[in-house]
């Protein structure tokens, strides 16, 4: 890797992603040295398509490859008319075929027809990709989805290499947070926070919040960014303007309160460190939210997280809880596919077509026991609530004092009072 980071300083500014790296280094080394490669048999490859969500870094590390390539670069300029962006691009094939080697880049090929399923177009351009096939001609591309793109475009021989650019991981988006951070006067941030409350940011997003967070700070008159700021900017921009809403409705703002403890209370439960922050204020509404940082992959889970707000109401107030139509959606969604597609309660009820499950109607069979699995799972949950009452009540009493709370308050928390979770082994 050093050897290779050597040889490829364009990468050097580009923080993480070095698994990514990596494999653009492999199939650099193939283009810019294929007789390596020929002698093994191996034939050089002819094209790259790199996918993601939009702001993941994906124009960047492929503008870092073709700077590292050395070829002539021949880039697609996006065009309003689709005769017009045809002919742009036979052309620009026929440049890059003419003065080989050469580099053909495509950025965005999902928007070429709209973001339409455009046969006319997608179809030129495999014919212009397959036209250049036995030259010295390689293909970098970018999308943002493939729900448009016909098959037989990204098929292997068109684009040999498909690789896939997420969201920073946990560590790049420390390294991020840093970077951005860096000739940013601040005091007092925990960047452990600012990484949880950021997680599932994209670069762009993380650059941009940090930013208004210092955007924020100057407006103030302040001299430094704070962890108040951050929390502005990427949780409650309009904060203040709904506590000012709760102040004649206070037994509303307990039960919202209540409702997302109890959410924290569950996740951290199943999954430890996956909560990132807590808050009783929305953009939208006076409903509360929990943000996760690590994605719950067990459906038991994400029901038994979904439902923990709705268990913690009932047990601290002994009525019904209110608002809980997005947390009950979740629940039947992860009752229901664990179901048809996984047979968790049997295989009489497992759909043999798990693909059809999207637009299947639950027979009555199949309602009856996802009504008897939402009340075993709500029991658990309300199970855990008693057992972790003294961590439930200091979590509420704190969002009822401050509105939100952040993950290493949530820590502390934990360390004051451990979680008893024996109700939920084995699920």
């Amino acid at each position: 890797m050093e050897n290779n980071q050597e040889i490829y300083p364009e990468f050097d500014d580009i923080i993480g992603y070095e698994d990514i790296k990596a494999k653009l280094y492999e199939t650099l080394s193939a283009i810019k040295e294929p007789g390596r490669f020929k002698s093994m048999g191996i034939s050089s490859p002819r094209g790259l398509l790199l996918y993601g969500n939009p702001g993941v870094g994906k124009t960047v590390l492929a503008e870092a490859f073709i700077k590292a390539s050395g070829r002539k670069t021949y880039a697609a300029v996006q065009r309003g008319d689709k005769r017009e962006l045809m002919e742009h691009l036979s052309n620009l094939f026929q440049e890059a075929k003419t003065n080989v080697p050469s580099i053909v880049f495509l950025d965005d090929i999902d928007k070429y027809a709209g973001g339409q399923e455009d046969a006319e177009v997608y179809g030129v351009l495999q014919s212009l990709i397959d036209s250049v096939k036995d030259e010295e001609v390689f293909v970098i591309a970018t999308v943002n989805s493939f729900c448009h793109l016909p098959n037989s475009l990204v098929r292997e021989g068109r684009f040999d290499q498909l690789i896939e650019i997420s969201e920073p991981s946990k560590e790049d988006a420390a390294l991020l947070i840093k970077e951005f951070l860096e000739n940013k006067p601040h005091e007092n941030i925990n960047y452990d926070d600012v990484e949880a409350i950021a997680s599932f940011s994209s670069c762009v997003e993380i650059k941009t919040s940090i930013n208004q967070a210092a955007i924020k700070a100057a407006y103030a008159g302040r001299t430094a960014i704070t962890m108040e700021d951050f929390v502005n900017v990427f949780m409650l921009p309009n904060a203040k303007h709904y506590s000012e809403i709760w102040m004649p409705m206070k037994d509303m703002k307990e039960e919202v309160a209540i409702h997302e403890a109890g959410h924290a209370l569950a996740y951290e439960a199943c999954v430890p460190g996956s909560v990132a922050f807590v808050s009783i204020v929305t953009e939208e509404d006076m409903s509360g939210f929990t943000r996760l940082r690590k994605t719950i992959a067990r459906r038991p889970y994400s029901i038994l997280g979904a439902l923990g707000g709705k268990a913690a109401v009932e047990m601290k107030s002994g009525k019904l809880a209110s608002g809980c139509g997005s947390d009950l959606s979740t629940t039947y969604g992860d009752i229901f596919g664990g179901m048809t597609e996984s047979a968790s309660c049997g295989f009489g009820l497992f759909a043999a077509n798990a693909s059809e499950t999207r637009s299947w109607v639950p027979t009555d069979e199949q309602k009856a026991v996802i009504g008897e699995e939402f009340e075993r799972y709500l029991r658990i949950d309300k199970t855990l609530v008693v057992n972790n009452m003294a961590f439930l009540d200091e979590l509420s009493a704190l969002l009822l004092k401050k509105d939100y709370v952040l993950a290493s308050e949530l820590a502390a928390i934990k360390e004051k009072h451990p979680l008893n979770t024996e109700c939920i082994k084995g699920i």
